[in-house]
């Protein structure tokens, strides 16, 4: 007896069920592809867009002006440091 589900085709479904909405899993493969990217400072994804935070102005002009239809914006931020608290 199996326990995998299947469509009306037949095939495997993909993912697990109830993993998470189109949208968080949209953000997922945004910060999975942006993540890695040398000089990404941070991300932001909205329903409009998406937001990158970069370092230099060398990295935002490396970056593609669209990902899966959704407009990219950078911001250059220049590096992020920690603060250290204050005594």
């Amino acid at each position: 007896m199996s326990t995998k589900k299947t469509n009306k085709a037949g095939a495997k479904k993909l993912g697990m069920v109830g993993c998470g909405t189109i949208e968080q899993m949209f953000k997922s493969r945004v910060r999975q592809r942006f993540g890695k990217v040398e000089g990404v400072v941070g991300i932001q994804v909205t329903k409009e867009k998406i937001v990158l935070r970069v370092v230099s102005q060398e990295v935002a002009d490396k970056l593609p002006k669209t990902y899966e239809r959704r407009p990219i914006e950078t911001v250059v931020t220049g590096a992020i440091k920690k603060q250290t608290p204050a005594k």
